[in-house]
């Protein structure tokens, strides 16, 4: 450790703030957006189930708006075995949820005397996470950490020159991830426009020069079929988060993935399908993967790239009133227009490579992270001098 690093106490470099416990029933569909700890990804937000106040109230909660690069630390979520929701996540704010307000079971750290930047990725080190598993109390589903468990962490703090190298380095790692992620939001939305316009609006290849059928009104050899006459559904298997071993198979629940094991039940590639909770969520999975019994995973003759953009335009209804689940046979009961099977396999040439560019990015980005994890520790200890590393990845 570098003589010029001082131990310090977290609490004597920050100030914090609670996030607010807002009132669902202010809730409206467009207005300030509110940050939940159920919309934290790994490092950041995710913007596709956001809730939102109004804009008139904005002066009232004006002391929870989140700035870009804002540190937020969830104060309330599970223990290590489920990452999905993790007690003690660190993530940073997006530029596009600037002045979004932050909700309860999480709290803002405002820098007073240290990097922001730095300060993201010294709480993505492992011994902030082991401080913060060590201090959590809680029951066996759910646990909670005070801020004075935050403030008690303490770390060797490089000077401020050393401090920002620090974070530019390893920002630009992130970088490159965000902009991979970029990418692959815009050929998902390809995909997904490509389909609405053969399959929803019937502007397929040919389509001006095929009659629709007068019964019908679909285009002709196109059939109304019950969804159980092209795929089944297949119930997954209980896995508890406690009995998952470390791997690389990503668990998938009814809210995408929740976790990873070292075994698979299914081979990718995969739709899956929300049964419980997120009624008629529908996920797609390159690899190998393991459904847990809150969904079904499918299996059809079809190509299941098709498959899985037909359900998504499905309207799957929640038919248990106390805990929302989706009734297989009730499933198997709605109809749905099925296109040729050429037109299907015309559509699954097109997109496929579209797929196969999303998966390489992925895998692109698992290595960025694989790097920059094993960079992050180093450079906390300054057991690699700043100087010596390079922060263009370009190449």
């Amino acid at each position: 450790m570098n003589l010029k690093w001082a131990k310090t106490e977290l609490g004597e470099l920050i100030e914090t703030l609670k996030g607010c416990a807002f009132k669902s029933k202010d809730y409206v569909s467009e207005g300030i957006p509110i940050v939940r700890v159920s919309d934290f990804t790994e490092d950041s937000i995710s913007e596709d189930n956001l809730v939102y106040l109004p804009d008139s109230l904005l002066d009232e909660y004006s002391a929870y708006v989140l700035q870009h690069n804002n540190v937020v630390i969830q104060t309330v979520g599970s223990w290590q075995y489920n990452p999905a929701s993790v007690v003690g996540k660190v993530i940073k704010v997006p530029k596009k949820l600037t002045s979004s307000l932050l909700n309860q079971n999480a709290v803002k750290l405002i820098p007073n005397g240290i990097d922001e930047k730095f300060l993201f990725y010294r709480l993505k080190d492992d011994t902030f996470k082991a401080h913060v598993l060590g201090c959590a109390q809680g029951a066996a589903n759910q646990a909670s950490i005070t801020l004075s468990t935050i403030k008690n962490f303490k770390f060797f703090v490089p000077p401020p020159d050393i401090q920002h190298k620090i974070a530019t380095i390893l920002s630009a790692y992130d970088d490159l991830i965000e902009n991979n992620l970029k990418r692959i939001k815009l050929l998902e939305e390809m995909a997904q426009i490509t389909y609405e316009e053969w399959f929803v609006r019937l502007k397929f290849p040919g389509h001006e020069t095929t009659p629709l059928d007068s019964e019908t009104g679909l285009p002709v050899r196109w059939k109304i079929k019950k969804l159980g006459e092209i795929l089944a559904l297949n119930y997954g298997k209980s896995l508890t988060a406690d009995v998952r071993s470390n791997g690389s198979v990503p668990v998938y629940g009814s809210a995408g993935v929740v976790g990873f094991h070292n075994e698979s039940i299914v081979n990718g590639p995969g739709v899956i399908v929300g049964r419980k909770g997120n009624v008629g969520s529908i996920f797609w999975s390159d690899e190998d993967f393991y459904p847990i019994d809150t969904v079904f995973f499918v299996s059809s003759e079809l190509p299941l790239l098709y498959i899985r953009f037909l359900l998504s335009y499905i309207e799957f209804v929640n038919n248990d009133a106390a805990v929302p689940g989706l009734s297989r046979n009730s499933a198997y009961l709605i109809k749905c227009a099925v296109p040729t099977l050429s037109l299907i396999e015309r559509f699954e040439t097109f997109v496929k490579p579209l797929f196969q560019t999303i998966r390489n990015l992925n895998s692109q980005n698992q290595l960025l992270k694989e790097a920059r994890d094993i960079l992050l520790p180093r450079l906390m200890t300054g057991m690699i001098d700043v100087d010596t590393v390079g922060a263009d990845l370009s190449a």
